[in-house]
């Protein structure tokens, strides 16, 4: 009789865990977007926060940027001892263009361990919004080593920079669309003549540093 007790007990902590483990999980909490209001001057870190029910551990995350959409992805295992187990993840997203961003954030529970072998997921998407920085800001915030000319602009573009390195440079539509880039050591002239009559972004700089400087094509 002690013995069929024994093995009753044992089976129901073995459906018990594996029962635990399914149909429900991770949970995933709001995404964080650290500065919470951020500008195209800032480097954008997101966070996430998610839970299993079972004491685990975490298998792998990892993120990809396709146009303005990030998709983060994490899998984690759940093991069977019910205690919960929450993970918080910071990617650096860095500095990206000016607009609408969306992530897309799905966590995945597996089956395995080591790898992940996947039975159960839960996603999460937020946006948010880059404002640009108005072009005084840009400047000064660069210490003036770059500088435009002529704005308003018509035929030539001149762009100049008394930094020695080589750094990024995109031109930009009002509503965020890159028209132009290229790499700036210490002079570069961008022919406007076919770009449409309006207003643009120029963003100059590298990861560290960077100015916006608004320009008018007439």
């Amino acid at each position: 009789m002690k013995t069929f007790i024994a093995s009753l007990l044992l089976l129901f902590v073995f459906t018990t865990s594996g029962f635990a483990q399914t149909g429900c999980c991770p949970y995933i909490g709001p995404i964080e977007i650290l500065p919470p209001n951020p500008s195209t001057m800032d480097t954008i870190r997101i966070v996430t926060h998610t839970t299993t029910p079972n004491q685990g551990n975490q298998i792998s995350y990892s993120y990809t940027l396709q146009g303005n959409i990030v998709y983060l992805r994490g899998c984690f295992y759940d093991g069977f001892l019910t205690a919960p187990a929450s993970y918080s993840d910071t990617t650096l997203l860095g500095v990206v263009p000016w607009g609408y961003i969306a992530v897309n954030y799905v966590g995945t529970v597996s089956n395995s361990d080591t790898s992940c072998v996947p039975f159960d997921s839960n996603t999460v998407d937020t946006t948010f919004f880059l404002t640009i920085v108005d072009a005084i800001t840009g400047e000064q915030s660069a210490g003036k080593v770059y500088s435009i000319s002529p704005n308003p602009v018509q035929n030539e573009l001149t762009i100049q920079s008394q930094n020695a390195g080589v750094v990024n440079v995109e031109l930009r539509n009002a509503w965020g669309q890159l028209c132009y880039i290229t790499t700036l050591h210490a002079k570069e002239t961008i022919d406007m003549n076919t770009f449409p009559v309006g207003l643009y972004w120029v963003r100059i700089g590298d990861a560290a540093q960077q100015s916006v400087y608004k320009v008018f094509k007439n």
